[in-house]
Parts: C-alpha cells; sequence; structure tokens
C-alpha cells in the first residue's frame, strides 16, 4: 500500500526534511509551474531514470492530479524501492492551496 500526503504536508516536509520529489508530468506541464526541488522524470520514461532515484530517501511522486504519481509510486514500490508518497490531488491541489511554484 502507498502512504499518501496531502499537499500541506509535502509543503512541511519538503521545508523540514531531506525527500527526493519526483514530479512525473510531462515536460510542457513541468514549465508551466513546479514545486521548488522537484525532479522532472515523466512517468512515460521513468524506468530510464531508475539509476538517479535514490533508496536511501523517502521518495514522494507528484502530478497534475495524483492519478499518473499513484501509477509511479506502485512502479517504484514494485521495482525495489520504499518508503514512497503519493502526493493526494497533486498540483491542482498545489495550486488550489495556494502553495509557491517555480516556473
Amino acid at each position: 500500500m502507498i502512504n499518501e500526503l496531502s499537499v500541506q504536508e509535502l509543503q512541511v516536509w519538503a521545508n523540514q526534511q531531506t525527500i527526493f520529489l519526483i514530479d512525473v508530468r510531462e515536460p510542457a506541464e513541468y514549465a508551466t509551474g513546479h514545486i521548488k526541488g522537484s525532479n522532472l522524470m515523466p512517468l512515460s520514461q521513468l524506468n530510464n531514470y531508475r539509476n538517479q532515484i535514490p533508496h536511501d530517501l523517502p521518495i514522494v511522486v507528484v502530478c497534475r492530479s495524483g492519478q499518473r504519481s499513484s501509477m509511479a509510486a506502485q512502479w517504484l514500490e514494485s521495482n525495489g524501492w520504499s518508503n514512497i508518497y503519493n502526493t493526494r490531488g497533486g498540483m491542482l491541489a498545489w495550486n488550489k492551496a495556494g502553495l509557491p511554484e517555480e516556473r
């Protein structure tokens, strides 16, 4: 079972502890706005990034709405990663909450 974080919890985590944040949207989506410190690794190419994803940090995954990030989190778990968190509501929830993003 994959754990979930609210966008508010993610903001606190990103400021208080070391996490590895993966944004699985496509590059054009990422360019419109993303969370500071996130690593662009599109779901369609996630396997290509497997050597860049650490095993010793909590992994948080985000997308537009939470659907693709949930699929990415399941893929990570099935390929040996643990301590994985899906961001509930994705960037839609992040934006709705008025949280900061970079462009």
